[in-house]
């Protein structure tokens, strides 16, 4: 079954996905309605790129996240989104007070600096003035941020064709290559590799998480 855009309507059932697949995961465990509102603020990127295998059932089997030009498409997402999300993850770490130290610990710093540096990127744009370093790579770096495939659905090939399709958006965008990250000591280490990907890093989360990073030029 060929993999085509995740639209709004998939977003029901590539939530549920997301938590099964993902459980524990920081944002799965973030409340269905802040992932639902996520989604959806992905989506509405202009350099996202959101893939569905569906079953017969119409049901979500495998979903893929990414962007085409990463730093364009976060920036999208704060620009139209970033205070809606917010306030959906202060409410659940109020209610959740565990989950909301993690947040706190793990995360608040760098998307508050994340913000700064975007308002302080708008602010000098508007005054004319762009700042050094900002020009937009002619040949961005895509990215795979999230691949998901159903425990019942594994072993047909999903995987492989979200990949594949998201390579083919990738190139179509002119990028340049292709990346992922995923964890370190897991089997999707020997699936990406058995793919020939490149492994070009490792990457250790704030929460203390080992995460090894894959390359596939385009």
């Amino acid at each position: 079954m060929a993999p085509s855009r995740l639209s709004d309507d998939d977003i029901g059932s590539a939530v549920e996905l997301h938590q099964r697949a993902m459980a524990g995961e920081f944002l799965a465990a973030g409340g269905d309605r802040f992932l639902r509102a996520y989604y959806r603020a992905w989506l509405a990127s202009p350099a996202a790129v959101g893939l569905c295998v569906r079953g017969g059932d119409g049901q979500a089997l495998g979903v893929l996240l990414g962007s085409v030009n990463p730093g364009l498409h976060y920036r999208s997402m704060v620009r139209t989104s970033g205070a809606a999300l917010a306030c959906l993850l202060l409410g659940h770490a109020i209610t959740h007070p565990r989950w909301g130290l993690t947040l706190v610990r793990t995360r608040a710093r760098r998307y508050l600096r994340g913000l700064f540096r975007l308002l302080r990127r708008r602010g000098m744009t508007s005054a004319g003035t762009a700042p050094a370093g900002t020009a937009p790579d002619p040949r961005p770096i895509a990215e795979v941020t999230y691949l998901m495939v159903a425990p019942e659905a594994r072993g047909r090939g999903y995987a492989r064709a979200l990949l594949d399709e998201a390579g083919r958006l990738a190139l179509d965008a002119n990028a340049e290559a292709l990346v992922v990250v995923t964890r370190s000591g897991g089997s999707a280490e020997r699936f990406y590799e058995r793919l020939e990907w490149t492994r070009v890093g490792a990457v250790v989360s704030a929460s203390g998480e080992r995460f090894v990073r894959y390359e596939k030029r385009l």
